[in-house]
């Protein structure tokens, strides 16, 4: 992140709690469904096989790898804005701010949260509500591999674990849109509860504010308003967080 830059995700809108990972990832297809129970979170050892994909890397095994030490993992998380480009400059007239976004890997494990449904798109997209910016993004999604593809609701904002992948023809779908828009990234949802509704949807609901923190441009954090505009991060009694931007004068 250049000094200029302030990691939007991480910073702002206080939803990356640790480091960024990015790793390179690639499937891995074993040749038996008896897969060892504690594969998960644990390093793989005697991969060996051959590469069938490069796009969204994924190899064959010759067969079962070994399964090695444990190596836990806390997904990256995403919003709709890092499907669409890892920075975004001057999201309003006169605002010189740089944000910066981490944009995924191909065949990554990611958490997706601030995804708002859009009925009229068939597909997720940034809600302005709660996050107080014109930050722009939007992806699509294929639920494939949860067998039953959800009820959506317009309009309403979800969050998930997901598989992302790179699919270039989805781009040529998406007509009407900017080129700079026009994502190829796709989250293919691992899991889905009937619990996804995000922050966002609850922003004026019975929540009482519980804290608030003030973000200059610079990331700077303070306890009142600096002068100028003003990242606004608020902590909810019950557990949520929104962050908007407000002008203050002093």
């Amino acid at each position: 992140i250049a000094a200029d830059e302030i990691d939007y995700v991480k910073e702002v809108a206080g939803l990356q709690s640790g480091d960024w990972d990015q790793s390179n990832w690639i499937a891995v297809k074993v040749p038996s469904a008896d897969v060892p129970q504690n594969v998960l979170n644990h390093r793989l050892k005697g991969v060996k096989g051959r590469l069938t994909a490069t796009d969204n890397p994924e190899m064959e095994a010759d067969e079962m790898p070994e399964v090695g030490d444990e190596n836990s993992y806390q997904r990256n998380v995403f919003i709709t804005c890092n499907f669409v480009s890892s920075h975004q400059q001057g999201v309003r007239e006169g605002d010189d701010t740089n944000y910066f976004f981490v944009a995924p890997k191909p065949m990554e494990i990611a958490q997706v949260q601030w995804a708002m449904w859009d009925d009229d798109k068939n597909m997720f997209v940034l809600p302005t509500r709660g996050t107080g910016t014109d930050l722009e993004g939007q992806f699509y999604a294929n639920f494939s591999l949860l067998g039953t593809a959800p009820t959506l609701v317009g309009g309403q904002g979800y969050q998930f674990p997901a598989l992302i992948k790179r699919e270039n023809a989805m781009a040529t779908v998406m007509k009407g849109l900017r080129a700079a828009t026009a994502s190829s990234w796709v989250a293919y949802p691992l899991e889905w509860t009937s619990a996804t509704v995000t922050a966002i949807e609850e922003i004026g609901g019975k929540a009482q504010p519980a804290g608030r923190v003030y973000y200059n441009m610079m990331g700077v954090p303070s306890s009142t308003p600096h002068p100028g505009f003003n990242i606004v991060v608020t902590d909810y009694t019950n557990g949520t967080r929104t962050a908007v931007k407000e002008f203050y004068v002093r």
